[in-house]
């Protein structure tokens, strides 16, 4: 097979910015609790990285919304068979370790599309699956142009409206927000903007997000209007998610055995990391002295990514588990 090295690459940075952004999200909550300059750096370094999801789904956009997947029964087969089964096995291992045993509470979680805080992704994914046959006939037959200028305008009528409602979700609509990124991922990835204008414009949407967001926390505090800036959906992280992928793609990245066996490992890293993040989170203060933000998020950062690969790599590496991690 075939692999797109930026993708790849991509999809691995991709993966370490979502546990760095949970990694300092913990501080961002406690504004006016911590000093000063340990939020203000958890906010740095959180509004770094909200591009992560955004462009994990225009790498599924770019991959999926082809010629080639035109028509439903092979594209589904292939994508909800794997699918259905990370979605079961991961949901009754989070169920377990939070300890969540009552089927109620554990229907409620499955509809909700969030049997554990990060695991909404899945959902989101699957239903842009169920679509993607269509929006691959669409983009085939009315061209890169058109299907760029309607994802654009997917993404502005999501803006609005998770700008003014509160975002409730299901397991059926968590999709329907982040067409816009689906659809542009792959005309994008044929064509991204010029290397001088993603850099600028990743850099002040960078600026707008990190003093937009310490302007907002200061006068409403760290609540849904304090934080807006942070959703996948404001103006400042689509433009900034549209960037960063179009550096991405514009970077001359070489396929290598390693980067083709880590890109190949992160599904299993993105699920698994939580379990691994709130274990040190819950011995790292008891085995080590007290840290400020700058050495805490630095060093679970690291140490998160890297037992979460080194797991994940040798989990897909079981026969049973690798489906699952991989």
């Amino acid at each position: 097979m075939n692999r797109n090295a930026p993708f790849d690459f991509a999809r691995l940075l991709a993966c370490c910015a979502v546990i760095i952004l949970h990694v300092s999200a913990g501080y961002l909550y406690q504004y006016g609790s911590v000093p000063s300059y340990q939020w203000h750096f958890a906010n740095a370094v959180d509004s770094a990285v909200r591009w992560c999801v955004p462009v994990f789904v225009l790498l599924s956009g770019a991959l999926n919304v082809t010629s080639k997947n035109t028509h439903y029964s092979g594209f589904l087969t292939r994508r909800l068979t794997k699918l259905s089964l990370v979605i079961i096995f991961w949901s009754a291992a989070f169920f377990a370790y939070a300890g969540i045993f009552d089927a109620n509470d554990m229907v409620t979680r499955l509809l909700a599309g969030q049997p554990y805080y990060h695991l909404y992704f899945l959902f989101l994914i699957g239903g842009l699956y169920l679509l993607t046959p269509a929006f691959a006939s669409y983009t085939k037959a009315v061209g890169d142009r058109q299907a760029i200028i309607t994802g654009l305008v997917c993404l502005i009528i999501a803006m609005a409206a998770w700008a003014i409602t509160d975002r409730r979700m299901t397991a059926f609509t968590w999709f329907i927000p982040f067409i816009g990124y689906y659809l542009i991922g792959g005309p994008l990835s044929r064509k991204p903007l010029s290397l001088s204008i993603a850099v600028t414009g990743f850099v002040i949407s960078y600026l707008v997000t990190v003093i937009g967001t310490w302007l907002l926390v200061e006068h409403f505090g760290p609540g849904a209007i304090g934080l807006y800036l942070y959703n996948y959906l404001s103006p400042s992280v689509i433009w900034m998610s549209i960037c960063i992928f179009s550096i991405f793609v514009r970077l001359p990245v070489k396929s290598t055995s390693l980067l083709v066996s880590l890109s190949a490992v992160t599904l299993g890293v993105y699920v698994l990391h939580p379990m691994i993040l709130e274990t040190l989170q819950k011995w790292m203060p008891i085995v080590l002295p007290s840290m400020g933000a700058v050495k805490t998020i630095t060093l679970l950062s690291v140490v998160t990514v890297v037992l979460t690969f080194a797991l994940a790599f040798g989990a897909a590496h079981i026969p049973l588990l690798r489906k699952v991690f991989r």
